[in-house]
């Protein structure tokens, strides 16, 4: 499952020598890796991606690719979820 949301971000590296990591924190952060929880659709996206990507990205043969749902456990934020696939040519 894929969650995807926007916003500002801080990356750290934490850790100590050859053993460290990146933290990333910050809104998106948490909302993209709970919305990759979710189990109905293999994408999630909020509101703020759906709003701002491309019509291509949003209608296939003019039909809308996303399904809203609201997210009762964030404030019941409005989501988007989709199953569909695109083709490799």
């Amino acid at each position: 499952m894929v969650g995807i949301d926007t916003s500002p971000l801080l990356v750290a590296k934490t850790g100590i020598r050859s053993y460290n990591d990146l933290v990333w924190v910050g809104n998106s952060a948490n909302y993209a890796a709970k919305l990759s929880n979710l189990s109905d659709f293999a994408t999630y996206i909020t509101d703020r991606i759906y709003q701002n990507i491309a019509d291509s990205a949003k209608y296939s043969n003019g039909v809308d690719m996303w399904k809203h749902r609201t997210w009762t456990t964030q404030d019941n934020m409005s989501i988007y979820g989709s199953n569909y696939v695109w083709p490799i040519t």
